[in-house]
């Protein structure tokens, strides 16, 4: 980590992947980085003051450099990407990064305090604290809070000797978006007749039903066959009335051609994830259910990608993705394996 003349606080890919994204990765095509999170897909070229994030682009202090190897990301403009809060302390030359996920408690010195390096009485102070010092408590255990000072210290002090706990953010839950087991039924229809009418129909047993609404489109650089329409419209609304989750299919229709071109280049991949947003949204469906076949087996790491991608951009509408794993059957282009 390195601070410039600027002010930017510029962290580097390996600390990223080890504490915000194990699947950040370098794209050498574009010569960029692309990292994401729970909601955000985010990229950044080397040298360009611009972010891209979930298909927008905005400009940031910093950019994305290379030195003696190892690419260093302007940690401090990506406060939305991980969804965190970065303070620089001066004083101690610290970097302070809060997660505004998890819970965020804090309480008062209730005297003037030694803070420890362990939580034991003889033990190396790390700082002392005055009466009516505002501290970050971070865990309590056996008497001892583990706390954060003002000036960037984490060490322990007496739980005794802290006053007035004030909880300032609650940690934040994930939504389950099926409480049960996931019983999936697929609804197959090809694109030359219009989606079946379920109408006063019920299926016992199942909780998801998987239309065969979206594929790609032959050779269509990420376009995307949407055989939906009007009478997919009315399916999503018998589906919801029946209290059924509404995951459509999204195929590959076996194209090994066009889903290797896909796969193999990040902005095709990113016009694709886009197209099957804006169509899951258009649908206001609950999910997307992946259903990829016949790939070339070097196209394996490039469709872990395709999904790490995908995820993100649906989560930030509340979605579901699933995907459909072929059964290993010696054949080396089926298969659909993470």
């Amino acid at each position: 980590m390195y601070i410039d003349g600027k002010g930017v606080i510029y962290v580097s890919k390996q600390d990223i992947s080890n504490f915000f994204d194990s699947f950040i990765y370098y794209d050498e095509a574009y010569n960029q980085i692309i990292t994401t999170s729970d909601s955000k897909v985010a990229t950044l070229e080397l040298g360009k003051k611009q972010m891209t994030v979930n298909g927008s682009i905005s400009s940031i202090v910093g950019s994305l450099v290379e030195k003696d190897g190892t690419y260093y990301l302007p940690f401090s403009d990506m406060n939305d990407v991980y969804n965190i809060e970065i303070e620089y302390i001066k004083e101690t030359n610290r970097v302070v990064v809060t997660s505004l996920d998890r819970k965020l408690e804090k309480a008062d010195a209730a005297k003037n305090l030694s803070v420890k390096w362990k939580a034991k009485e003889l033990c190396r102070t790390l700082e002392k604290v005055q009466k009516g010092d505002k501290l970050v408590v971070v865990s309590e255990e056996n008497g001892w809070s583990k706390v954060r000072t003002a000036l960037g210290n984490v060490g322990y002090v007496k739980t005794k000797d802290l006053a007035n706990f004030i909880t300032v953010r609650e940690k934040m839950e994930n939504v389950t978006r099926l409480d049960e087991k996931v019983s999936l039924v697929w609804d197959y229809y090809s694109q030359y007749v219009s989606a079946p009418d379920r109408s006063g129909e019920t299926i016992e047993g199942v909780n998801v039903v998987s239309p065969a609404f979206f594929s790609l489109k032959r050779l269509g650089k990420g376009q995307i066959d949407d055989n939906a329409l009007s009478a997919g419209k009315k399916y999503v609304e018998w589906a919801k009335s029946q209290g059924y989750k509404v995951w459509p299919l999204f195929s590959n229709d076996s194209m090994i051609e066009t889903t290797h071109e896909i796969l193999s280049d990040y902005k095709l991949r990113a016009k694709t994830i886009e197209n099957i947003v804006d169509l899951a949204v258009k649908y206001e469906v609950d999910g997307i259910n992946l259903d990829f076949e016949n790939m070339y087996e070097e196209d394996r790491d490039l469709y872990t990608r395709f999904v790490i991608e995908l995820y993100p951009r649906l989560h930030e509408y509340g979605m579901t993705l699933s995907v459909d794993v072929t059964a290993p059957d010696r054949k080396p282009n089926m298969v659909t394996l993470l």
